[in-house]
Order: structure tokens, then C-alpha cells, then sequence
């Protein structure tokens, strides 16, 4: 009976609690174990994911470059806006030619162009105003360097300068005193049609403006 009664008091003094405890301990630790399991497992996935995610971008970054270098110089050269590529045969427009200050003028413009001599384009155009009679002018362009031009037109001030990009030609010359022209003319998909938009500045400051649709009769 005492000896019941004391392994009942040292257990609950010393021995339990110690059962206990350590019990508790190795279930703390077996969480510990397990949680630290599905955290790494996580992180891993994480990984991994990101991983497959940053290759599925490095592939579809590489065949945009690819489809690029591959693409880009056929179209370029389909799509390549001379002036005898454009200009070439007879063509007609209409458009409009507006000053600040002053009235919007409509024209029409009948031109001719061909390649002349020592490789040089001739392009002679007659010009109407409402209103105003015909006004004859030429353009004579010669190519100093691949996709860049220069040359002359009868009533310019000064040199006709020019390089080509892609479908657009781009041109600039001194019209009078410190007016200066800068035009863009842009090939349409169907070949035979041209947007020639022109602005026209004086020191910097546009004071003008130009809009022409050009038409192959071809």
C-alpha cells in the first residue's frame, strides 16, 4: 500500500511530468519535421514554377526575334519606297495648301517620272490652283548612297535632300528666304497610291501645311 502510494507521489512529482513533457517535446518536433517538409516541398514548386514560367518566356522572346530576323529584311525590301519606284509613269493628285494667316488653296498636279541620264530620276509636274494658271516645275534626283537621295527642283531656293525609309520617302528644301518644306510621302499597300503630307516651317515655327493623295493612272 505505501509503496503504491509512493510511486503514485514520484510520478506525479517527477516521473510524469518528465513522460509528459517529452512526449509533448517529440510531438513538437514531429510538427516541426512535418511543417519544415511542406515548406520546402512549397518552395521548391515555387521554384520550379518560376523556373519553367521564365523559360516558357525565354522561348517566346527567342522566336519573336528570330521571326524578326527572318521577316523584316522580305519586307523591307518589298515594301522600299523609291522616288522611281513611286514616281514612275504618270501619276495625278489633289490636294490642299494652307498658310497660317491666309487661305487654304486646292491644287491639282499631273507629273511624269523617268530615269534619265547617268542614272538621274526626271520628274516634270504641272501644277493648278483654283483659279491660277499652270505652273511647270522639275525635279532631277539622283541616289548618293543606298536609301539617300539629292537633288534639284526649279522653284526650290536651295538643294532637295531625301532618304527613304521603309514605305515613307522623306524630302526637305528651302522654298524661299527662311521657308523651309518638309515633306513626307507614304506608299499605300495597293502600290499605286501615295499620301504626300507636307509642313512648312520658318525658323523652326511651322506656318504651313500640305495634303495630297497621289495616284498612279497605270
Amino acid at each position: 500500500m505505501q509503496q503504491s502510494y509512493r510511486n503514485r507521489r514520484n510520478f506525479l512529482q517527477g516521473e510524469g511530468p518528465r513522460r509528459i513533457g517529452g512526449r509533448l517535446a517529440s510531438r513538437r518536433r514531429c510538427c516541426r519535421w512535418v511543417s519544415g517538409r511542406i515548406c520546402n516541398s512549397i518552395r521548391r514548386w515555387r521554384s520550379t514554377h518560376a523556373e519553367i514560367r521564365g523559360l516558357r518566356i525565354v522561348w517566346l522572346l527567342t522566336c519573336m526575334l528570330l521571326a524578326q530576323l527572318l521577316v523584316a529584311p522580305a519586307l523591307a525590301q518589298q515594301t522600299l519606297f523609291t522616288p522611281e519606284a513611286g514616281l514612275s509613269g504618270a501619276t495625278r493628285g489633289e490636294g490642299t495648301l494652307t498658310m497660317h494667316l491666309w487661305r487654304t488653296r486646292p491644287f491639282r498636279v499631273r507629273s511624269f517620272g523617268a530615269r534619265g541620264e547617268n542614272g538621274l530620276f526626271n520628274l516634270n509636274q504641272t501644277i493648278i490652283f483654283s483659279r491660277e494658271p499652270p505652273m511647270e516645275r522639275a525635279w532631277v534626283i539622283r541616289t548618293v548612297a543606298p536609301g539617300r537621295y539629292a537633288g534639284t527642283l526649279t522653284d526650290a531656293a536651295g538643294a532637295v535632300s531625301g532618304h527613304t525609309s521603309g514605305r515613307r520617302l522623306f524630302l526637305r528644301y528651302r522654298v524661299m528666304g527662311p521657308l523651309v518644306m518638309h515633306q513626307v510621302l507614304h506608299l499605300q499597300p495597293d502600290g499605286k497610291t501615295i499620301d504626300n503630307v507636307g509642313r512648312i516651317t520658318m525658323l523652326g515655327i511651322t506656318v504651313g501645311t500640305l495634303r495630297e493623295t497621289i495616284r498612279r493612272d497605270d
